[in-house]
């Protein structure tokens, strides 16, 4: 008997215009972030590409606190 699934164990996928936006940066920015190691790697399924949304949230969260970090010492420098 199958295991079932259900939606919510399956992780949210999106595609390379759903990151652009949630960036709000073009296309070509993704890729671009990728190739310099700034955004997570894609996962392939042939030739559909996406991305994992909470791997994507996570990137950003990951930068929003490096910025405040990176911010605060800046502060405390002046």
């Amino acid at each position: 008997m199958p295991t079932q699934i259900s939606e919510r164990q399956l992780p949210q996928m999106i595609d390379v215009r759903e990151v652009a936006t949630i960036l709000g940066i073009s296309t070509r920015s993704v890729w671009r972030l990728v190739a310099k190691g700034e955004l997570p790697q894609p996962v392939r399924f042939g030739r559909t590409v996406r991305w994992r949304s909470g791997d994507i949230d996570r990137c950003i969260e990951e930068k929003l606190n490096a910025n405040r970090t990176t911010d605060g010492l800046r502060r405390r420098q002046h």
